[in-house]
């Protein structure tokens, strides 16, 4: 008996693992094709960071989303 309830809280604890990572995820695609294009604007630019507006105050998810669209592309 308790050998089961250890095993189904460790499913529990892996399933909820996988939940997170997936809203995660989730939020990055979101950002990658919204946010006024900002993802797109940066992962275009060639320049330094200092020469695009749409860098200041990027939000992290922003940033994830052209990190992964440069690793990509």
């Amino acid at each position: 008996m308790v050998l089961a309830a250890i095993i189904n809280a460790r499913k529990t604890v892996v399933h909820a693992a996988k939940a997170v990572g997936a809203v995660t995820g989730a939020d990055i695609l979101k950002a990658m094709v919204k946010a006024g294009g900002k993802a797109i604007t940066l992962v275009n630019n060639t320049a330094g960071q200092a020469s695009i507006g749409d860098a200041d105050n990027a939000k992290d998810v922003v940033i994830s989303g052209v990190i992964a669209l440069r690793a990509v592309g």
